[in-house]
């Protein structure tokens, strides 16, 4: 998501990541400057694995976050709640990396070779991740534009659900919001 972030950056976004991953990054880095960060992350680079990522997986990753880091990005260490959504919202619309299969209440899936697509199975399956828009609040309800072909569109959804759905991106060292500014 670092590269991501960093596309935005070059647009001419003020961009920052607001993440509760604790795999990749640690709650103590809080208060360290961009430099500490990024050193903090090759540091970390050199002891982390994933069970669904390969070392040049994993490199790409670190390499999106301080790539990012370098050219000026912002990494804030939140506990997101619905005010601090509400809040973000306030200076528009936020990129958020959600558990697919949580937010839609949907099984695990696996790669089917021979339908050339995933297939539900709880079994074998893995968890997955998915990017949204949330761009709005109602009440207890947040509005999100989903891409997916399945479940998507524009819905509202619980904050609740929204804020557990972010959370357990974890699985994927995914759970982070992007937010800009222009």
């Amino acid at each position: 998501m670092g590269h991501v972030a960093s596309y935005f950056l070059s647009l001419g976004f003020e961009t920052t990541i607001h993440t509760t991953d604790i795999q990749i990054f640690d709650r103590s880095y809080k208060d360290k400057s961009n430099d500490e960060l990024i050193q903090s992350l090759l540091l970390r680079r050199k002891y982390i694995k994933h069970s669904g990522y390969d070392d040049q997986a994993m490199d790409v990753i670190f390499d999106g976050y301080t790539s990012f880091l370098a050219n000026g990005g912002k990494i804030v260490f939140p506990i997101i709640d619905a005010d601090y959504l509400c809040r973000l919202l306030e200076s528009g619309p936020i990129f958020a990396v959600v558990s697919y299969n949580f937010l839609n209440d949907s099984p695990k899936n696996k790669y089917d070779e021979l339908k050339l697509d995933y297939v539900p199975d709880a079994s074998v399956g893995n968890p997955a991740t998915h990017a949204v828009i949330i761009n709005g609040v109602k009440g207890e309800q947040f509005h999100i534009v989903d891409p997916d072909k399945k479940y998507g569109g524009n819905r509202w959804i619980s904050s609740s659900l929204l804020i557990a759905s972010l959370y357990l991106a974890e699985t994927d060292y995914d759970n982070l919001l992007i937010s800009l500014k222009k």
